[in-house]
Protein backbone atom coordinates (compact mmCIF):
# COMPACT_ATOMS: atom_id res chain seq x y z
CA UNK A 1 0.00 0.00 0.00
CA UNK A 2 3.15 2.27 -0.20
CA UNK A 3 3.36 2.79 -4.39
CA UNK A 4 1.51 6.06 -3.95
CA UNK A 5 3.73 7.41 -1.23
CA UNK A 6 7.25 6.57 -2.27
CA UNK A 7 9.07 8.39 -4.35
CA UNK A 8 12.58 7.74 -5.93
CA UNK A 9 13.65 11.28 -6.89
CA UNK A 10 16.68 10.46 -8.55
CA UNK A 11 19.87 12.67 -7.92
CA UNK A 12 18.72 16.36 -6.00
CA UNK A 13 21.15 18.88 -5.73
CA UNK A 14 21.76 20.86 -2.29
CA UNK A 15 18.94 22.66 -2.08
CA UNK A 16 16.52 20.66 -3.24
CA UNK A 17 17.99 17.68 -1.15
CA UNK A 18 17.24 19.84 1.87
CA UNK A 19 13.51 20.74 0.74
CA UNK A 20 13.11 16.66 -0.19
CA UNK A 21 13.88 15.86 3.41
CA UNK A 22 11.98 18.57 4.88
CA UNK A 23 8.82 17.39 3.37
CA UNK A 24 9.10 13.84 3.76
CA UNK A 25 7.40 11.63 6.05
CA UNK A 26 9.92 9.60 6.75
CA UNK A 27 13.25 8.15 5.12
CA UNK A 28 14.38 4.54 4.53
CA UNK A 29 18.12 3.23 3.98
CA UNK A 30 17.72 -0.50 4.27
CA UNK A 31 21.16 -1.39 3.22
CA UNK A 32 23.05 -4.59 3.41
CA UNK A 33 26.14 -2.51 4.88
CA UNK A 34 26.88 1.02 5.16
CA UNK A 35 29.92 2.13 6.87
CA UNK A 36 28.31 5.51 8.31
CA UNK A 37 25.36 6.34 6.23
CA UNK A 38 25.62 10.38 6.11
CA UNK A 39 22.48 10.37 4.05
CA UNK A 40 20.35 9.42 6.87
CA UNK A 41 22.58 12.25 9.04
CA UNK A 42 21.17 14.49 5.78
CA UNK A 43 17.56 13.25 6.81
CA UNK A 44 17.86 13.66 10.28
CA UNK A 45 19.39 17.53 9.34
CA UNK A 46 15.69 18.10 8.00
CA UNK A 47 13.88 16.98 10.76
CA UNK A 48 13.06 13.87 8.74
CA UNK A 49 12.64 10.31 11.07
CA UNK A 50 14.12 7.56 9.98
CA UNK A 51 14.02 3.78 9.59
CA UNK A 52 17.53 2.35 8.84
CA UNK A 53 18.70 -1.42 8.90
CA UNK A 54 20.72 -2.59 11.84
CA UNK A 55 24.01 -2.78 9.27
CA UNK A 56 24.22 1.04 9.14
CA UNK A 57 26.89 2.68 10.82
CA UNK A 58 25.20 4.96 13.21
CA UNK A 59 22.50 2.83 13.89
CA UNK A 60 23.31 2.97 17.28
CA UNK A 61 23.73 6.60 17.96
CA UNK A 62 20.06 6.55 16.00
CA UNK A 63 18.84 4.36 18.51
CA UNK A 64 20.17 6.28 21.62
CA UNK A 65 18.54 9.12 20.34
CA UNK A 66 15.53 7.92 19.71
CA UNK A 67 15.71 9.38 16.12
CA UNK A 68 14.17 6.83 14.19
CA UNK A 69 13.63 2.93 14.36
CA UNK A 70 16.77 0.77 13.56
CA UNK A 71 15.79 -3.24 12.22
CA UNK A 72 17.05 -6.17 10.71
CA UNK A 73 17.39 -6.54 7.11
CA UNK A 74 14.26 -7.97 6.77
CA UNK A 75 11.17 -6.81 4.42
CA UNK A 76 8.78 -7.24 7.07
CA UNK A 77 10.58 -5.66 9.84
CA UNK A 78 11.41 -3.03 7.08
CA UNK A 79 7.58 -2.85 6.55
CA UNK A 80 6.38 -2.72 9.93
CA UNK A 81 9.02 0.35 10.99
CA UNK A 82 7.11 2.14 8.19
CA UNK A 83 3.67 1.59 9.18
CA UNK A 84 4.73 2.33 12.39
CA UNK A 85 5.94 5.81 11.46
CA UNK A 86 4.00 6.36 9.30
CA UNK A 87 0.68 5.61 10.79
CA UNK A 88 2.10 8.03 14.12
CA UNK A 89 2.78 11.80 12.80
CA UNK A 90 3.06 12.36 16.39
CA UNK A 91 6.17 9.58 16.62
CA UNK A 92 7.24 10.46 13.34
CA UNK A 93 7.72 14.33 14.64
CA UNK A 94 9.21 13.02 17.72
CA UNK A 95 12.18 11.23 15.61
CA UNK A 96 12.44 14.05 13.80
CA UNK A 97 13.03 16.64 16.05
CA UNK A 98 15.30 14.17 18.09
CA UNK A 99 17.36 13.24 14.67
CA UNK A 100 18.01 17.04 14.08
CA UNK A 101 19.34 17.30 17.82
CA UNK A 102 21.54 14.79 17.15
CA UNK A 103 23.15 16.51 13.91
CA UNK A 104 23.34 19.95 15.25
CA UNK A 105 24.99 18.31 18.93
CA UNK A 106 27.41 15.73 16.90
CA UNK A 107 27.27 15.99 13.38
CA UNK A 108 28.20 20.28 12.72
CA UNK A 109 31.22 20.66 11.09
CA UNK A 110 32.33 22.58 14.52
CA UNK A 111 31.39 19.70 16.48
CA UNK A 112 33.48 17.52 14.24
CA UNK A 113 36.40 19.88 13.99
CA UNK A 114 36.89 19.05 17.58
CA UNK A 115 36.79 15.73 17.25
CA UNK A 116 39.22 15.69 14.79
CA UNK A 117 41.68 18.28 16.35
CA UNK A 118 41.12 16.44 19.95
CA UNK A 119 42.34 12.91 17.95
CA UNK A 120 45.30 14.87 16.08
CA UNK A 121 46.07 16.09 19.86
CA UNK A 122 46.10 12.19 21.19
CA UNK A 123 47.74 11.26 18.21
CA UNK A 124 50.74 13.76 18.71
CA UNK A 125 50.87 13.25 22.78
CA UNK A 126 51.25 9.39 22.28
CA UNK A 127 53.67 9.69 19.49
CA UNK A 128 56.01 12.22 22.19
CA UNK A 129 55.26 9.47 24.82
CA UNK A 130 56.79 6.77 22.64
CA UNK A 131 53.28 4.98 22.48
CA UNK A 132 51.32 3.35 19.46
CA UNK A 133 48.23 5.61 19.08
CA UNK A 134 44.40 3.45 19.39
CA UNK A 135 41.72 4.76 18.25
CA UNK A 136 39.20 5.91 21.21
CA UNK A 137 36.40 3.50 20.10
CA UNK A 138 39.56 0.52 20.24
CA UNK A 139 41.08 1.46 23.70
Amino acid sequence: GLAGRVTFSGLLGDEAVREAFAAAAVFVLPSQQENFGISVVEAMAGACPVVISDRVGIAPEILSAKAGIVCPMQSARIAEALRRVLDDAGLGRKMGKNGRNLVLSRYTWPSVAVKVVDTYETIIASHRQGAHFCAPSQQ
